[in-house]
């Protein structure tokens, strides 16, 4: 069974003025169980400065929300994220997603 890293990702424009973004993922197995957590992410560290990596005005974050995970059930899995901020809308963000990256497996444990 294999191994993932869940990434959240977020492209904003410099200028975006809140600390944290709260965002709540919800992962639905194929079997139709559902598990909703929430977190926290750091955009902006306690010195004032972006996280992100910033090229001009475009700034890209990437926080790695969970390690390790393992997608049990064959099928297909579904991944809804969702930005609990206080308003209709969040300004300066220009996309967010996710990433699944799967650890490389090792050559000699078949």
């Amino acid at each position: 069974m294999s191994e993932h890293k869940l990434y959240a990702v977020l492209r904003h424009v410099h200028g975006y003025q809140f600390t944290t973004m709260k965002i709540y993922v919800d992962v639905t197995t194929p079997s139709g169980k559902s598990v909703t957590k929430g977190y926290d992410l750091q955009i902006i560290g306690t010195d004032g400065t972006y996280l992100s990596d910033c090229a001009g005005d475009i700034c890209d974050l990437e926080v790695l929300l969970e390690d390790h995970v393992k997608f049990v059930e064959p099928g297909d899995w579904e991944i809804i994220v969702f930005c609990d901020m206080d308003r209709p809308y969040v300004p300066n963000v220009m996309e967010f997603g996710v990433i699944i990256d799967k650890y490389p497996t090792d050559a000699k444990s078949n």
